[in-house]
């Protein structure tokens, strides 16, 4: 059935498969294994990879809250600044008024500092004309103790001439009988 020939050649297959077979044997054993690894490996990956993407996930909805904290600190500024532009505006007119203030009471005191000269000036015045007044009031008083003093002594006088009149008709009337 089989020559010899042919049936060595059959060995030498069979031998050369069973080596071949032993060597994709253990090439698949070493694909396994590196498979495994593989698949270890891209396990690892996966759950690194699903850990960035959690703090990617979490990262973004940081960065969305930090966008809306921006947008209201923007918004809060943008208002403080107005605010702070109103104050400005409302100081400047506060420095202009007090300097306009201050300009109209420099004024006001030289106005008053000249009144009261003025009114010392007149008070002086006055104060002169009151003692030229008294003096003429103690003249005038002096000249009315002199008239009651001279009216008393043209009394004493008419009264003297009186009494001497009637003392004469007295003194004639005893001459005569």
């Amino acid at each position: 059935m089989f020559n010899t020939s042919q049936a060595k050649q059959l060995q030498k297959d069979l031998q050369q498969n069973n080596e071949d077979k032993e060597k994709w044997f253990l090439q698949y054993n070493l694909g396994k294994s590196q498979i495994g690894k593989l698949e270890q490996q891209i396990s690892i990956l996966s759950s690194k990879i699903q850990t960035r993407e959690n703090e990617n996930n979490a990262m973004k909805k940081e960065i969305e809250g930090l966008k809306r904290e921006l947008k209201v600190l923007t918004q809060n500024m943008s208002s403080n600044e107005t605010k702070l532009n109103k104050a400005l505006e409302e100081n400047e007119k506060n420095k202009t008024l007090l300097k306009n203030q201050k300009k109209g009471e420099k004024d006001l005191k030289e106005g008053h500092k000249k009144q009261i000269q003025e009114l010392s000036l007149t008070v002086q015045q006055i104060e002169k004309h009151k003692n030229e007044l008294i003096h003429g009031f103690k003249k005038q008083l002096q000249l009315i103790d002199n008239l009651k003093k001279q009216k008393a002594h043209l009394e004493t006088f008419n009264l003297a001439q009186i009494a001497e009149a009637e003392f004469m008709k007295i003194l004639d009337w005893k001459g005569e009988p």
